[in-house]
């Protein structure tokens, strides 16, 4: 099963699982209530944006940071941007099911012809994978 396959089943089970069974109280109710807050769904990924890196940020956009366990012990690190998503890991970029990283990369500055570290954001999406 290719990495796409898995997030479009794992979206779909999340639509199921969460919004259906709303959606059937609400038409059930015979004398609705007034509408209380739903808490939201619990989800190990985290949206990652500029500030909270500083002049260190990698990318040229802000995005939600995920991962996707490839095995027990690594996992493919992605960042869903609009409607794209990006592979941030070798193993994410390397897989082909993702939106290449060069597309959304900053240059670094202070060393002409490298790019920005991206380490911190790897090792903060393979602390997600650990949570799955």
């Amino acid at each position: 099963m290719s990495i796409l396959e898995l997030i479009i089943r794992r979206t779909a089970f999340v639509l199921f699982i969460v919004v259906f069974p709303v959606g059937c109280t609400k038409l059930l109710t015979t004398n609705p209530t007034p509408s209380a807050s739903v808490a939201p769904t619990p989800t190990s990924s985290i949206f990652l944006v500029a500030s909270d890196f500083g002049d260190q940020w990698p990318f040229t956009v802000d995005g939600e940071l995920d991962c996707l366990p490839v095995s027990e012990t690594t996992g493919s690190v992605i960042l869903r941007s609009g409607e794209r998503i990006y592979g941030i890991n070798g193993i994410a970029q390397n897989s082909g099911n993702f939106a290449p990283i060069e597309e959304i990369w900053k240059d670094n500055p202070q060393i002409p012809g490298a790019k920005m570290d991206i380490g911190d954001v790897i090792d903060r999406g393979l602390k997600i994978c650990d949570q799955k």
